[in-house]
């Protein structure tokens, strides 16, 4: 299962990259909406990783629920 987690975490890696370098960029250059796409597409980043987690570690699931 650790195999599937990695390879969809891999697949998943360079749109995660593009989000993180959008934040980056100049406000005074670029404007704010490249930060807004990219503090959405960080939030989902987020988002996707804890269920990726959960999905393959129905352990960590329990913990938080409890």
């Amino acid at each position: 299962m650790t195999d599937d987690k990695d390879q969809l975490i891999n697949a998943f890696r360079p749109i995660e990259q593009l989000f993180i370098i959008m934040d980056k960029t100049s406000l005074e250059d670029n404007g704010p909406l490249p930060r807004a796409y990219a503090e959405v597409g960080l939030a989902l980043c987020s988002i996707f990783r804890n269920k990726i987690e959960e999905i393959t570690n129905p352990e960590s699931k329990k913990k938080n629920n409890e």
